[in-house]
């Protein structure tokens, strides 16, 4: 089976579904993760087509990670049974006292972090030290950790790389 497993639909911005659906056929694409746009935390679009379409797509949703609702918000997203994934950036913090706290929602919830970019944050000690924290966390690096490759730093591309080490 094939999925496609990175693409961008919308009622702006990007095509809507009607336009990726035709491709689909052509190309014998069974399925694919939906994944939200930069920018838009509003991830009704992408819920209402998962559901219409049971067992074809999968969602990963953005959230306002920036605010102290975030995690609350991860948590009524996967109460939905509609979204698979959270997309935020390596370098993403809550705000208050606990720094991981969307991320400590996105592991408790079962869903997967997908992580964006740029290169050197997602090779990053600190990103890291992240991971060694959550060890339940599902995580999915997106658009090849976001690397120029082959002009990428080498040593960053090679810690990035290790990141497939972990379980």
């Amino acid at each position: 089976m094939i999925v496609d497993s990175h693409v961008h639909v919308g009622r702006w911005k990007y095509p809507p579904i009607e336009d990726y659906l035709p491709a689909m056929a052509r190309t014998g694409v069974k399925g694919a993760v939906l994944v939200q746009f930069i920018g838009n935390a509003d991830n009704s679009y992408l819920t209402g087509l998962v559901a219409a379409h049971p067992g074809r797509f999968a969602a990963v949703a953005m959230v306002e990670a920036d605010t102290h609702g975030a995690p609350a918000h991860v948590a009524r997203l996967a109460a939905t049974g509609l979204v698979r994934g959270v997309r935020l950036w390596a370098e993403t913090r809550s705000p208050g006292p606990d720094p991981l706290a969307l991320w400590r929602a996105i592991a408790a919830e079962g869903l997967v972090a997908s992580v964006r970019g740029p290169l050197e944050d997602i090779a990053s000690p600190r990103f890291a030290a992240l991971l060694a924290e959550l060890p339940e966390l599902r995580v999915r690096l997106e658009h090849v950790g976001f690397t120029t490759y082959p002009d990428a730093d080498r040593a960053a591309f090679d810690r990035f790389l290790a990141l497939a080490a972990r379980p």
